[in-house]
């Protein structure tokens, strides 16, 4: 065998019986192939001794018109091609060969295809039978098809099974950085929270409370009397009451000249004309 013969290539054997009056019958005597080979035989088949010098013999053999098989150089076995043609035209057989043989009885089916395959399944031979490449083509191209769809539906669970596990994951990931980050936000907004209120407890001025009250006391005039004193921050609220302008007045000096702080201001001083007194509202800013 040559080794330019295409493998696999399953050929069929199929044998056509066509009598004198056109009726014919098909019987395929190997497995089911890609291709036949068409063995021609009946009444209709014409057969001469095979003499190359015989002028009728060589007309047949150059007969384009006829399909024409020499069995070992005795025998030239003939019959016309729009014969065999419209039958295999109806069969829908595809078919490399055709050989014809008067008497089966001297063929060997084996040694035919094998010689066909050799002679028109090799890479030189296909070059030149388009028809046969388009044929063998397709018969390939169906019995790969299935399985490569399948593969590629495989392929297509496959990706989206692990496509749909990914989004999960990838959802389920998303989640915790979420919550994540509203925890984080929570702990950062007690922590600056706490910040603040540790930087305005520390900008608190230490101040000595009850010194302060003796230092405001000793400058108290006679002829008035505080009825409060509010600590509030660094601010203190003073309010109370006094027989004239004057002598808030003058204490609020006091204060301004004796007690350290930033400032000392009248915040309201208006007369009780009930009981003849001022009274006052005094505020200082330690």
């Amino acid at each position: 065998m040559k080794k330019d013969v295409i493998w696999p290539c399953r050929v069929s054997a199929v044998v056509l019986t066509i009598d004198t009056d056109g009726n014919h019958s098909l019987e395929r005597i190997d497995a089911e192939g890609a291709v036949s080979v068409v063995f021609v035989t009946g009444e209709a088949v014409g057969c001469k001794d095979y003499e190359i010098s015989n002028p009728i013999v060589r007309r047949i053999e150059s007969n384009a018109d006829l399909y024409v098989s020499v069995h070992n150089d005795l025998t030239i076995d003939y019959i016309r091609k729009s014969v065999v043609d419209s039958v295999l035209e109806e069969s829908g057989f595809k078919f490399i060969d055709v050989i014809v043989c008067k008497n089966m009885d001297i063929v060997d089916i084996e040694a035919q295809i094998a010689a066909v395959r050799q002679r028109r399944l090799s890479l030189p031979a296909l070059k030149q039978d388009i028809p046969l490449v388009d044929h063998l083509a397709s018969r390939l191209l169906k019995r790969l098809l299935l399985p490569v769809l399948l593969v590629y539906l495989s392929v297509l669970l496959a990706n989206f099974f692990i496509h749909s596990e990914l989004t999960e994951r990838l959802g389920e990931a998303r989640s915790a950085n979420v919550r994540e980050s509203v925890e984080a936000r929570k702990r950062s907004e007690v922590t600056q929270a706490q910040e603040r209120l540790i930087s305005e407890y520390r900008t608190i001025q230490d101040i000595d409370m009850s010194g302060l009250s003796d230092d405001m006391a000793s400058l108290l005039p006679d002829d008035m009397r505080l009825t409060s004193l509010v600590f509030n921050n660094a601010q203190v609220k003073i309010c109370g009451d006094a027989f004239t302008s004057e002598t808030v007045m003058s204490f609020v000096n006091n204060l301004r000249e004796s007690v350290e702080c930033e400032a000392v201001k009248v915040i309201s001083l208006e007369k009780d004309r009930k009981e003849d007194l001022f009274r006052f509202e005094i505020q200082m800013v330690l």
